[in-house]
């Protein structure tokens, strides 16, 4: 019963999205916001099948090339990971994929806890979230450069059994996990990458294993915060409902899919191409975004932060080991 339980939601929510835009007459919504259905094909399929969550694609290109908010393109992103991550976290399931259920539950609870207050009461000005989004995106891609470079010469360190994970191992998680739920709120994605730098760089976790982890955690956390939005700002969606609307059917799709090929790829594969992704994203940054002294500091405050933070997990791997 298990493997029908994708097929049987994939067909309950077409039916229901099918009848939804029949008896609202939206049917022209698919013509009049078709580049954001054109745009989550690629980011469905990257949600589902790397660590950077389908935020790698829409954020940059919701606020670069499209000319949407940060904060509807953040709010986008939370609401269609809600669908598409959801899909692809039912597909995992029902083909059995293996994920780290320990680092799931911790961080999963943080992010749930820190996104709802976050996705209703802080608002960071403009153009800070696209600048904080890209340092967050060139920090987790040092760490998927580094793990490529050492995982071929430290055989058996990427372990593929989780270990028992120790209270402070879990406090960490949860905090990562808060971490990430206030930069989802912010960028629409962030609690998968934490996470997952976590997962690899702390605690040494297979990255096949741990990418399934982030499809979960970042899941629940995005379904969290579009029910907050819902039921104590619904005013405040706005045209984001229209983008919503029309990317339902392809993230249900995609999202899974990408799952699916995860599966089948190998893990060197997987890592290019999310650095590939990453490269293209900081560098739209720098030709679009006019770097004054102002945002140059940030940019260097942020990568200070991220760069002692990622120095601390080295260390706390360091200590496990010995």
């Amino acid at each position: 019963m298990r493997r029908f339980l994708y097929p049987s939601a994939l067909a309950i929510l077409l039916c229901v999205w099918c009848t939804a835009m029949q008896v609202t007459g939206n049917w022209h919504l698919l013509r009049d916001h078709w580049q954001m259905s054109a745009t989550m094909v690629l980011g469905s399929f990257v949600a589902g099948s790397t660590p950077a969550g389908g935020g790698a694609v829409a954020f940059p290109v919701f606020t670069k090339v499209l000319a949407v908010k940060s904060s509807d393109a953040a709010l986008f992103g939370l609401m269609i990971q809600s669908i598409g991550m959801s899909m692809a976290s039912l597909f995992i399931i029902s083909r059995r994929i293996p994920f780290y259920g320990t680092v799931y539950r911790w961080a999963a609870i943080g992010g749930s806890i820190s996104v709802v207050p976050a996705v209703l009461l802080l608002k960071i000005p403009a153009p800070l979230p696209k600048l904080l989004f890209s340092c967050l995106i060139f920090a987790f891609g040092l760490v998927l450069y580094w793990m490529q470079s050492t995982s071929s010469n430290e055989p058996g360190t990427l372990a593929d059994d989780a270990p028992r994970f120790s209270p402070r191992q879990r406090l960490h998680l949860l905090l990562t996990g808060m971490a990430g739920g206030v930069l989802a709120s912010q960028l629409g994605s962030g609690a998968d990458m934490l996470s997952f730098i976590v997962m690899i760089v702390a605690l040494g976790l297979a990255p096949k294993k741990a990418i399934p982890t982030t499809v979960l955690t970042m899941a629940t956390i995005s379904v969290a915060g579009f029910l907050a939005k819902l039921a104590l700002q619904p005013g405040e969606i706005g045209i984001v409902w229209h983008y919503w609307a029309v990317s339902v059917p392809v993230v249900a799709i995609g999202a899974p899919l990408g799952a699916f090929v995860l599966s089948k790829l190998p893990q060197q594969v997987v890592v290019r191409w999310v650095l590939a992704l990453i490269v293209a994203e900081v560098a739209s940054t720098l030709l679009v975004i006019d770097l004054t002294s102002g945002r140059i500091t940030f940019i260097a405050a942020t990568l200070a932060v991220a760069c002692l933070w990622i120095w601390f997990l080295v260390h706390c791997r360091k200590t496990r080991t010995s």
